[in-house]
């Protein structure tokens, strides 16, 4: 019976093939890989056994550019506190463990504010939950 073998398999494979004696080129060309891939399994597999030569997302894990709840609310608090009357907004809760200070540059307000007035515009009430918890 004929078993096709999975991506961690084919891998793990290779690995134990150079760890038996076989030059990394040989098993590069037979995987149809280049020799620094197999090397790349090496040392995954050398830091972290078989569990690391599963694939893993290149999704990066954060968002660098986009601005965390409390940082937002800090700026709508206090640096915009004029705007957000102008326009009756109601702001209805806000983390306290943020200082304002950390959050006031000009290029951080641009970023919150006009957002933020366009919600307001449209009949929206700014809510803000607390770090980890989402807003109904």
């Amino acid at each position: 019976m004929l078993v096709e073998l999975g991506v961690v398999e084919q891998r793990y494979a290779a690995v134990r093939e150079v760890l038996e004696g076989a030059t990394v080129v040989d098993v590069a060309r037979r995987n149809g890989v280049a020799r620094q891939t197999v090397h790349d399994w090496l040392r995954k597999y050398a830091t972290g056994g078989m569990a690391a030569l599963v694939d893993r997302s290149s999704k990066p894990a954060r968002c660098a550019h986009q601005m965390a709840p409390a940082v937002e609310a800090a700026v709508l608090l206090t640096d915009m506190a004029s705007a957000i009357d102008r326009a009756d907004v109601r702001v209805t809760s806000a983390p306290s463990s943020t200082t304002a200070s950390s959050a006031s540059s000009s290029s951080t307000t641009h970023a919150v504010v006009p957002r933020r007035l366009i919600e307001a515009r449209a009949g929206r009430e700014i809510t803000r939950a607390p770090s980890g918890q989402s807003v109904t």
